[in-house]
């Protein structure tokens, strides 16, 4: 007997609508969880790239960089400095990134990739799809 009075309690409050408020305040509840989760993943995103900023800040770049084992009349020159990179004495790009590992600007329409040794920043290699891939080594 008290099944079938439980099962009309239950009836009963579906049909009264206080059984659904519950099922809002889990999905809200759910919704909220999501949210904090994002935000502790956006704040530590943002902390590793601060870190990332105070370890290896740019200024660990800045200089003369001159293309190794070519022809000196050939050889590019890229000099990095806070204004921006210049290649060749032509300003190409006023903003660019460095993360440690790789150093990033725009030169016209492509994006040129240079890849430091681990804790070497006396030479980087230009990242390409073709099979040569300059190396150029800072000038004091």
């Amino acid at each position: 007997m008290n099944i079938s009075v439980k099962n009309n309690i239950t009836a009963k409050q579906a049909q009264s609508g206080r059984f659904f408020p519950r099922k809002w305040m889990n999905v809200a509840a759910l919704v909220v969880a999501l949210i904090c989760a994002y935000g502790i993943v956006q704040g530590g995103l943002w902390l590793n790239n601060k870190y990332q900023q105070v370890s290896h800040p740019p200024t660990l770049i800045y200089g003369t960089w001159i293309e190794d084992n070519v022809a000196p009349y050939l050889a590019e020159n890229i000099v990095i400095n806070q204004s921006g990179v210049t290649v060749n004495g032509g300003v190409v790009s006023t903003k660019f990134s460095f993360d440690g590992e790789t150093f990033r600007y725009q030169h016209g329409t492509e994006e040129r990739v240079f890849r430091f040794g681990l804790g070497n920043f006396s030479s980087m290699k230009l990242d390409t799809k073709v099979a040569y891939q300059p190396v150029y080594v800072k000038t004091l």
